[in-house]
């Protein structure tokens, strides 16, 4: 990335770009105005070179913040470019066995792999520099290398080897020597690892899964695990580290990671992420999804008293603009919460959308079964409910929480997972000024308020109002929809027939009586 050329410090041109430290088009805006100054032109297998003092100054602080400082990283970059590919070491690491079959997880074969790399990177380097073999000049030789070495970027070349630079030499002498195995730590997979049969690596992991009888620490394992271990025949354990090696290992962690942290956690730690790509015009995606509404509100109680609550709101929202389409406030995330939030939708849309995805739970159940989601859109999508990385909707939302709803002194705060203290609600505050909170059809004004807000404030990558992004844009795919087309899709045909009386036509449909009469 760094080199000296012509005398002149330089950097890549794609290297700046490609690391997000100037946008391509203010590269070009900088070397119309003077700055970012050509020394070298691409092509032909070379890289494009800038002089590194023509930057903008707040362009070399992020390159600086990035990387430390340029001029030593271009002193070093000759070895840096020594540090190749080692395939046979790779291979090495890949097939290697301990004397109880277990293979080295992926960490510490990546670690290894990258030792092995800058070893060998010294060893041409000493090659190359030819230095006489004398003393003092070998000691100077490895202040040298050993100065290089401990100077990499951290971020992109985390090893461990020694920072003395007596050590250093010890290390790469004995990788000379005994090749690969020498850099695996003689405490990695020791052979008290072999003393757990696969019986009591069972027990292990049972006992660390249960959240009934909780075991605290592995110190207290290491106490339970010894004192069955004469009556299940089981080598007894001397230090704590034999159980923390089983139970980190690649394999194991993800088995009880879910029962000791929560099933969230360990889909967020484990679990596979499919990459979005974001639609380019209005109506090609929509999410929906139903939320804690939170906001405060007081309320009588049967008794008169006086009570805290808080409510739930299922939203619509168009993924490319983020406009808030349609809403419904209940107390329960429900059929008829979802059926008027996308009713409130398509009519401000005046479009059905191209595809639809939504939590798969009870109340969307009951709108696949009538036919009423494929009805709307080409595609309909369940995503997995309670997971909030396979939905965009749940970042649009949290920002809108953020940005807006956290700022009324009534906000509940944002769930009970986030940690940020920005994030929390003040409930104290809250609560020592109940009486001033307002009612739950108040709550709902506020609500409306601020989704105008979000709506009406520019888009955070175009600037542009949001709904003036919505409205602006047109998608041939999905065409106007017609009066007749909303009567297909909102008209709801009762399943249980209604008996014509004395009284009229009536029935009972969610709790609401209905009374008609012939006149």
């Amino acid at each position: 990335m760094f080199e000296f050329f012509q005398n002149t410090l330089c950097v890549q041109s794609n290297w700046i770009i490609e690391n997000g430290i100037i946008s391509n088009a203010n590269y070009k805006s900088d070397r119309k105005r003077g700055y970012a100054k050509p020394i070298r032109i691409g092509g032909n297998g070379r890289l494009a070179l800038v002089e590194y003092e023509s930057l903008r100054p707040e362009v070399k602080e992020k390159i600086k913040k990035l990387v430390g400082d340029p001029y030593e990283q271009a002193k070093h970059q000759k070895f840096i470019d020594r540090i190749l590919f080692d395939q046979a070491a790779i291979d090495f690491y890949n097939i290697h066995r301990f004397g109880n079959g277990e293979t080295l997880p992926e960490p510490a074969k990546k670690k290894y792999l990258l030792e092995a790399s800058i070893l060998k990177a010294i060893d041409t380097t000493i090659q190359i520099s030819k230095f006489k073999i004398t003393k003092r000049r070998k000691e100077n030789q490895w202040e040298k290398i050993s100065e290089i070495v401990n100077t990499l970027p951290s971020h992109i070349y985390p090893h461990n080897l020694p920072k003395n630079p007596r050590r250093l030499q010890e290390k790469y002498e004995k990788f000379m020597l005994d090749g690969y195995v020498s850099l695996i730590h003689s405490n990695f997979c020791n052979t008290n690892s072999e003393k757990l049969t696969e019986a009591s690596k069972l027990w292990i992991l049972a006992r660390w899964m249960d959240q009934v009888n909780r075991c605290t620490s592995l110190s207290q394992m290491l106490i339970e695990y010894n004192h069955i271990a004469d009556e299940k025949n089981w080598s007894k354990l001397e230090a704590e580290e034999t159980l923390r090696n089983y139970l980190d290992r690649g394999d194991v962690k993800p088995l009880w990671w879910g029962k000791r942290y929560g099933d969230a956690v360990a889909k967020e730690k484990f679990g596979y992420s499919n990459k979005t790509v974001l639609p380019s015009m209005r109506d090609s995606l929509w999410y929906s999804d139903g939320t804690k509404l939170n906001l405060f509100y007081q309320y009588l109680d049967k008794d008169g008293k006086m009570k805290i609550g808080t409510t739930k709101v299922y939203e619509v929202i168009d993924t490319y603009s983020e406009v808030l389409l349609g809403y419904h406030v209940s107390d329960t995330e429900d059929f008829v919460a979802q059926y008027n939030a996308y009713k409130m939708a398509i009519k401000m849309s005046g479009h059905k959308p191209y595809e639809i995805k939504y939590d798969n739970q009870a109340g969307n159940k009951k709108l696949e079964n009538v036919g009423f989601l494929s009805k709307i859109a080409h595609i309909s999508v369940s995503t997995k409910p309670y997971n909030g990385k396979s939905k965009t909707i749940e970042s649009i939302f949290g920002r809108f929480q953020m940005q807006f709803m956290n700022q009324d002194w009534i906000s509940t705060g944002q769930n009970i997972t986030t940690k940020t203290l920005k994030a929390k609600g003040n409930s104290e505050f809250v609560l020592l000024n109940k009486k001033e909170l307002p009612t739950k059809d108040e709550v709902i004004q506020r609500y409306v308020a601020m989704r105008e807000k979000w709506n009406t404030a520019p888009h955070p990558k175009t600037g542009i109002p949001r709904l003036e992004m919505y409205f602006n844009s047109v998608n041939p795919k999905t065409p106007e929809i017609t009066l007749w087309e909303m009567v297909d899709l909102f008209w709801i045909e009762r399943q249980k027939p209604v008996m014509y009386t004395a009284s009229g036509l009536e029935f009972t449909e969610a709790k609401v009586k209905y009374s008609y009469t012939v006149y």
